[in-house]
């Protein structure tokens, strides 16, 4: 993996929890990541003047990762309801990266190297140990565990989309179209539960949380693309997932939520996985 995509998925990486965090802390989370979504959509509309829309085919993978993208908030509003932040986010970006080498290799029919997968192995075993010893519990833990593994599988079909399209579409066009198109897909459900009125209301009550949410993902969702271009996506979506590790460390310093020894060593593990996977070929 090159320095360039290391740099800028570790980055990506840090953007994410920071934004996942802040959402932890919303009341209506669902609405409040609509609204983050809409307005960040509207920050990067003036971009179409540099760059033009995606052409062709490449509308195909914009739309099927809208389409991923919209249930993946509405699993992990779900998640987040039923469990702390620190045990659901790491057993959901943990996870993901397992759903993504079968399609990385079998579909995008990536060459991966002993030495990747042994990295992409090991990080995710260090990322899913962060939450997982946590999530075993009452039965509404097993649902937000179902949840959380329901979050990883979308993660892994959008990046997977996401990782094929921009080999051949521009990230920044690809990124627009698809970030728009998110907006919309994920307003009818919201509307069928909730008035406009509503919306508005919570948009005023959460609005810090809104920009907070709405910077933070679109960028952490543009750098991804832009490491896509240039690491293969299974290495790349292995990589990202490293937020656990400070998602797990602001939800136990920021959060009140539980830390221990166990969350110390896997770090170390992630770690590994990490130096595994940036340096294979």
């Amino acid at each position: 993996m090159t320095p360039v995509a290391l740099v800028l998925l570790l980055i990506a990486a840090c953007l994410h929890a920071g934004w996942n965090f802040r959402l932890k802390g919303c009341q209506d989370r669902l609405v409040v990541l609509w609204w983050a979504l809409a307005f960040s959509a509207l920050a990067v509309l003036p971009a179409l003047i540099w760059v033009p829309l995606p052409q062709g085919r490449a509308w195909v993978f914009v739309l099927a990762s809208a389409v991923a993208q919209a249930a993946y908030l509405g699993l992990l509003s779900l998640a987040y309801s039923l469990a702390d932040f620190s045990l659901v986010y790491p057993v959901a970006r943990g996870s993901a990266p397992l759903f993504l080498l079968i399609w990385s290799t079998q579909l995008l029919h990536e060459q991966l190297q002993s030495q990747g997968l042994l990295g992409v192995a090991v990080l995710s075993s260090g990322l899913m140990g962060m939450g997982w010893s946590g999530i075993l519990g009452s039965a509404k833990q097993w649902t937000a565990l179902l949840a959380a593994l329901g979050v990883a599988f979308t993660i892994s079909i959008y990046t997977a989309i996401d990782g094929y399209a921009v080999k051949s579409t521009p990230a920044l066009s690809y990124f627009v179209a698809q970030w728009c198109l998110s907006v919309v897909l994920a307003l009818p459900p919201l509307l069928l539960r909730n008035r406009w009125c509503s919306l508005v209301a919570i948009l005023k009550r959460e609005r810090a949380g809104v920009a907070w949410v709405g910077a933070g993902s679109a960028l952490a969702y543009f750098l991804a693309l832009q490491a896509y271009t240039l690491a293969p996506v299974g290495y790349a979506g292995a990589v990202r997932e490293v937020s656990v590790v400070l998602g797990a460390f602001l939800g136990w310093r920021f959060g009140g939520e539980p830390g221990g020894p166990t969350r110390f060593l896997s770090a170390i593990v992630i770690f590994c996985g990490i130096l595994l996977v940036a340096t294979s070929r």
